[in-house]
């Protein structure tokens, strides 16, 4: 692997200030335009976990989890190990009404990080919508306080 070049530097410096800028937007209730923003930055590189990754977020916002699940798919592609990609995938697929994949997408995550506070919650909540008391208690003491 080899050190980056001066333009290989610029071009990164220009993508994280363009994800900065996308991000901003979001934060400003502008999702119109931060989608976009996030699409231009894929236009320019397709592998970018965290346009994609945001374009999922919004979809989940916007109530297309069909469409938010096949963002996050793709940055698992690029990285198995985004615990954060598991665990969101994990909660649209739930949304979905897809239990199975729901709780493999969450375990999957808490595999990749055992202290994510939001996974366990959320195990802990569907066995307890089950009535399986035990598991949810077991998920729910992972929780610190």
């Amino acid at each position: 692997m080899g050190i980056l070049n001066e333009q290989g530097v610029t071009a990164l410096r220009e993508t994280q200030d363009s994800i900065s800028s996308a991000l901003a937007l979001y934060e400003q209730g502008n999702i119109r335009g931060a989608k976009k923003a996030f699409l231009s930055i894929l236009k320019k590189d397709a592998l970018n976990t965290d346009a994609l990754y945001n374009l999922g977020i919004i979809a989940k916002d916007q109530g297309n989890m069909d469409e938010a699940i096949k963002y996050y798919e793709k940055v698992l592609v690029i990285n198995p190990d985004s615990y954060l990609a598991w665990y969101i995938l994990g909660i649209s697929h739930l949304r979905l009404g897809r239990e199975e994949e729901a709780i493999e997408a969450i375990d999957k995550s808490l595999i990749l990080n055992i202290r994510n506070p939001g996974a366990w919650k959320v195990l802990g909540e569907f066995y307890l919508s089950k009535g399986e008391i035990d598991e949810a208690n077991a998920c729910l003491e992972m929780i610190p306080i």
